[in-house]
């Protein structure tokens, strides 16, 4: 019966070791650090280290094509041993003298068949919701096998419910911030045409204002209040919650970059989406510079 929740990947890297006579398999069932596309819905990566508590602790098989019925070797029995190195799961597999151990050897020989896959559950995991697609590190994961496969499972078919409705749920919250921003951006400029401003400084600083206000809206629940995100903001750009809101209303234009590196952190958000909002009304920051370039003065 299926574990719950149990995922697979694939990395095509199996040979035999020593001469065609050998019966010994080794190969990498994982690599570190090497971000791959999963189905579409998110790009994903495994950290160094993240199979050291499974490969002492978890009872692991070696199987034929995820079959638990074709069983090619065992931690526990000695017949297959794992361990992690800077590239990432080495595999040593002792094949058995048996009908499927013998048929696998001889395509193996023939080159027929060369690829691994590995089902694991993760235990612990982060994610970069900054990035797009956004980027899923597995940090530790229970290993329930390893597999010679001969084809590996598309991404899509082995992510769990959870990984897929994690990211569905980050792109859905970046659709809802975008549209947000544009529609407090449109309401902004609308009161600016109104005042009859044609101030560079106030359209700017209206831009920016605008699209903090919706990342800020974004960020309040239940348990957190638009107050509280102000709090945090000040906090990490270490300010006054009187200069945020300055900041946030328009009345100060171009803050300096460490300012906006502040509300950065505090959103949980990348600097370089703050400072691509401000670049998109003509205000050019440089990383170099704590200034804002493009002339405006600050006030």
């Amino acid at each position: 019966m299926p574990k719950p929740d149990i995922e697979r990947r694939h990395h095509a890297e199996l040979r035999m070791a020593g001469d065609d006579d050998g019966r010994m398999l080794v190969g990498y069932a994982a690599v570190f650090d090497t971000p791959t596309e999963i189905g579409g819905f998110f790009r994903e990566q495994i950290a160094t280290g993240a199979f050291t508590t499974a490969i002492v602790e978890d009872d692991i098989r070696a199987l034929f094509d995820h079959d638990s019925a074709l069983v090619l070797g065992r931690n526990r029995a000695g017949t297959l041993r794992l361990s992690e190195d800077d590239k990432g799961l080495r595999v040593e597999i002792d094949v058995p003298d048996t009908s499927i151990g013998n048929d696998l050897l001889i395509s193996m020989r023939r080159g027929d068949i060369n690829q691994m896959s590995f089902g694991f559950r993760a235990l612990k995991e982060t994610w970069d919701e900054d990035q797009n697609p956004p980027l899923r590190t597995l940090e530790k994961v229970e290993l329930f096998d390893v597999s010679v496969v001969t084809y590996p499972a598309y991404p899509e078919a082995g992510v769990s419910v959870r990984a897929q409705e994690h990211a569905d749920e980050i792109k859905s919250k970046r659709k809802t911030t975008n549209a947000a921003v544009i529609a407090t951006r449109m309401r902004l400029k609308q009161r600016l045409l109104e005042r009859g401003s044609t101030s560079v400084s106030e359209k700017r600083g209206a831009a920016l204002g605008a699209h903090l206000n919706a990342i800020i809206d974004s960020k309040v629940t239940d348990s957190q209040t638009k107050q509280d995100v102000v709090d945090d903001m000040a906090s990490a750009a270490r300010i006054s919650d009187s200069t945020v809101n300055q900041i946030l209303s328009g009345a100060i234009v171009c803050p300096p970059l460490d300012r906006l590196s502040g509300f950065a952190q505090a959103l949980k958000v990348s600097l370089k989406s703050i400072t691509d909002a401000a670049k998109d009304d003509g205000c050019e920051y440089d990383e170099n510079n704590s200034a804002c370039a493009c002339g405006v003065a600050i006030r």
